[in-house]
């Protein structure tokens, strides 16, 4: 009998507070991915927004990030997972060809990791797609749009962490795991439309421009001020990423955070 092939489908991090971006995020999949042939979940608590593109996965209570996607894990009977976010919305059309022949690519050499877009880059090129993200390295496990093994982001979740300590703290636990991997292209145009619960100004303007149902009035809007501060600090992160030999990248991260912790 022969081995049984393998799947993915596609996570989307939320939780019921976040409802308001649910309509028109799955109107940005419906327009820019439609013939995408991998099921959608939605993560929720208790809600099931009854939407065309997404199967809600009610998981109940939850305590941090980390429980709610463990809670999910449960309910996905997939192998591989795509996770992605709740607000982030697609603004392009996704190039099916090129995203099935990465994804079948990373299940037939059975990886564990493969992100979708190049931030970090490589460490190693492997050809013209694909690169190879070595250990100790920051942001080696990053969320946003990666596949995942399911047995692999089980193992390296831990049920009391948030996102943001998920990705510091994943990417030294991921140091065990030999075959993660990174596109050496951007392969899913997205908009960050919320930062810290507030929309993104920009972001939100082009949603409504381009027809999206979106509730301007469901929550605050980022200043100038703060667009100003996220667009120095999302700079800073790219020039320390350009200069900073990688070697080095997560040494002078750990010893920045334990000195703000103190």
């Amino acid at each position: 009998m022969g081995e049984k092939s393998k799947s993915l489908a596609v996570l989307i991090s939320s939780y019921d507070k976040s409802e308001d971006l649910w309509k028109p995020l799955s109107e940005s999949y419906e327009r820019y991915w439609k013939s995408s042939r991998y099921k959608i979940y939605l993560g929720t608590n208790y809600l099931d927004p009854l939407l065309p593109r997404f199967e809600a996965l009610k998981i109940g209570k939850e305590k941090s990030w980390s429980d709610n996607i463990l809670k999910c894990l449960d309910k996905i009977d997939e192998d591989y997972i795509l996770l992605t976010f709740d607000d982030l919305f697609l603004f392009s059309d996704i190039d099916n060809k090129k995203i099935d022949g990465l994804i079948m690519r990373a299940m037939e050499n059975d990886w564990d990791y493969l992100r979708l877009h190049p931030s970090p880059t490589p460490d190693i090129i492997l050809d013209d797609d694909i690169g190879q993200i070595l250990p100790n390295r920051m942001y080696r496990a990053s969320t946003v749009f990666s596949i995942i093994k399911k047995d692999t982001f089980r193992n390296l979740l831990i049920d009391t962490e948030s996102a943001w300590e998920f990705e510091r703290n994943a990417s030294m636990r991921s140091n065990c795991y030999d075959k993660f991997y990174v596109s050496r292209k951007k392969l899913i145009p997205y908009l960050n439309a919320v930062v810290k619960g507030k929309w993104v100004t920009p972001a939100l303007n082009y949603l409504k421009k381009d027809g999206f149902s979106v509730v301007e009035e469901s929550r605050k809007k980022m200043s100038t001020y703060e667009l100003i501060i996220e667009s120095i600090m999302r700079l800073r992160l790219k020039i320390f990423f350009m200069v900073v030999p990688k070697g080095m990248q997560g040494y002078i991260r750990e010893k920045v955070i334990k000195k703000r912790e103190k």
